[in-house]
């Protein structure tokens, strides 16, 4: 039966989740998203790193209304307080890739932070959030993270799902220079 390639089956078969894609990309000069400019380390990223939201994707076609949606990925749910006020709780079962030097512990709200703060220094593509959000603050116990806008920007929830911006990177990492 002739199926067509991403209607959930391909030439060779159905389609099987997991495993390993491999692949050569000669513009990539590391790991880390957060210093690159290029758009392909960036793609790259997305499927290396998590961030607190994520676009809806599904097997199959995804409907024309669900394009773009943004929906949790890290964070396992989020209230928006006020015009400039977003409260991310973080999933409790969203840990770090099980290898050192993060062995799979927990993540926190001290991560989410930590690659902000990062990613406003470093990114060449900072002012995407350095011009919208005013300050980013993890909750006392480690379980949720505040983002406070400088001003209603009513794209938020969709800049920081974006493939560009805010990659959730373990410190440990970074400073094991394992990027």
């Amino acid at each position: 039966s002739g199926s067509t390639p991403g209607a959930g089956s391909s030439p060779a078969g159905d389609i099987k989740r997991g495993g390993v894609a491999r692949g050569t990309l000669s513009i990539i000069t590391g790991k880390d998203p957060h210093p690159a400019a290029l758009f392909i380390p960036h793609v790259v990223g997305s499927y290396t790193y998590s961030r607190l939201m994520r676009f809806k994707t599904q097997p199959g076609v995804l409907p024309t209304e669900d394009r773009y949606r943004a929906v949790p990925e890290l964070a396992s749910s989020f209230e928006k307080v006020d015009e400039t006020t977003y409260i991310f709780t973080l999933n409790p079962a969203a840990k770090m890739h099980n290898v050192p030097p993060t062995n799979g512990r927990k993540v926190t709200a001290e991560d989410v932070v930590y690659s902000y703060q990062r990613y406003s220094e470093i990114s060449p593509n900072k002012a995407n959030l350095n011009n919208i959000v005013d300050s980013v603050e993890p909750s006392a116990d480690g379980t949720q993270v505040t983002f406070k806008l400088k001003a209603p920007f009513g794209f938020f929830l969709e800049r920081i799902a974006s493939y560009q911006d805010l990659w959730i990177i373990p410190k440990e990492l970074i400073d094991a220079n394992l990027q």
